[in-house]
């Protein structure tokens, strides 16, 4: 096999590795959050948001 052959194969196989460690980082960070947003009696706010804090962009939901 030449040199220049090894390179090419050497790159694409880093850049196939790549995107399969890409994908699982983007997987992990699924996480499904569940509750009610209340105020300091107890009683649930109509229409809170929560921000999600450490994303970028951040999210809100």
């Amino acid at each position: 096999m030449s040199y220049q052959l090894k390179k090419v194969l050497a790159g694409a196989l880093a850049a196939i590795a790549g995107l399969f460690i890409a994908g699982g980082l983007a997987m992990a960070q699924t996480r499904t959050v569940t509750g009610t947003v209340t105020d300091d009696y107890g009683e649930p706010l109509i229409g809170a948001s929560v921000t999600v804090e450490g994303v970028t962009p951040p999210s809100v939901q």
